[in-house]
């Protein structure tokens, strides 16, 4: 029987009641010819793995969702497939990403996609930390629905230079509590060969409704939440030619940073303490770009404006006092219909 399996290409094992992973080691290595391999949701056994010194070379695809395996065992099977390109860890429960557990990917130089989409990881500088020194030859990563407030990486890996996956290409972080849309401008940094971001539902929904409001009343037309964010991303990163699946076309680039150089103006004037440096440093290029900046000499900040409001008001008032005894006094202001007394 085993002989009729030999050209066996994909294998899917998901969802069975298996418990032994030497078992599935063991069959997998009478499959020659296999490439994918899926074992996803299955309950294994706490394993060592410590099988076998033997190396599969044809797998491509090793599937592990939801088996709750950690860490340190999957990195250990992943091992025995020195060719594989994708690993797949989708609602496993990780709380973090431990580089030690994960050392073994660092000698496999071909995994290319790693998805690890719907677990429970919330620091997003030190999940980029151990990846760049794990599998540092990543092209596609998908870390949606996580709890990841900010994409910014910390000082101290910005120094270490440890939180940049130079050969990404293609990023998800959708359905992630993203606080701030300035978040987008990290990526920048960490990812500089980014080409494809999807990032559906990732923000603050008011932080976002607060930017498609202001863009309403900017430029006098409606924009609808996914609207947004097309328009953010298309602006704040200008290597990027596609967003969630729809291509960036020139007349999409232009449109979006010109609503960004309105978007910054906009909080500028009303939430000056939310517009952040490196916001203000590209609405300013991108300004120059279009010859709008004398728009931002020409803009109040939201303090300047309580500012001048704040001496309007005190140079009308005048205050007078009158001794008449050590024990009264007369306080009014002119013009005022009232006089108080104590």
């Amino acid at each position: 029987m085993m002989s009729n399996l030999k050209n066996v290409r994909s294998l899917d094992l998901s969802r069975n009641p298996v418990e032994e992973i030497a078992s599935i080691v063991d069959l997998v290595f009478e499959l020659p010819n296999l490439r994918i391999l899926n074992l996803s949701y299955n309950r294994f056994r706490p394993w060592d793995g410590m099988i076998t010194e033997r190396y599969h070379g044809a797998v491509e695809v090793l599937v592990l969702n939801g088996t709750r395996m950690n860490l340190k065992a999957i990195s250990q099977l992943a091992s025995l497939f020195p060719n594989l390109k994708e690993l797949r860890l989708h609602q496993n429960r990780f709380g973090k990403l431990v580089l030690d557990d994960m050392i073994l990917l660092k000698r496999m130089e071909h995994i290319s996609l790693l998805d690890i989409s719907d677990n429970q990881l919330d620091t997003w500088d030190e999940c980029l930390a151990t990846l760049s020194q794990s599998v540092c030859n990543l092209q596609h990563l998908v870390c949606s629905s996580n709890l990841f407030r900010s994409l910014d990486p910390s000082e101290e890996h910005q120094k270490q230079n440890v939180c940049r996956l130079t050969q990404v290409t293609h990023l998800e972080i959708s359905s992630n509590p993203i606080e701030h849309l300035h978040s987008l401008d990290a990526l920048n940094y960490s990812f500089p060969a980014l080409v494809s971001l999807r990032a559906q539902g990732f923000a603050s929904k008011a932080f976002v409704r607060m930017a498609a409001e202001s863009a309403n009343r900017n430029e006098q037309q409606e924009f609808s939440e996914a609207d947004e964010i097309f328009l953010q991303i298309a602006a704040r990163l200008p290597q990027i030619e596609t967003i969630n699946g729809t291509l960036v076309s020139v007349d999409d680039r232009i449109r979006a940073e010109k609503h960004f150089i309105n978007y910054i103006i906009y909080v500028k004037t009303h939430h000056g303490d939310q517009v952040f440096e490196k916001e203000m440093s590209r609405a300013k290029e991108l300004a120059t770009k279009y010859g709008m900046l004398s728009r931002f000499d020409s803009t109040p900040s939201s303090s300047s404006l309580l500012a001048r409001k704040g001496t309007s008001l005190l140079s009308q008032l005048v205050l007078v006092t009158i001794r008449i005894d050590p024990r009264l006094a007369i306080l009014f202001t002119q013009g005022a219909s009232t006089v108080f007394c104590k």
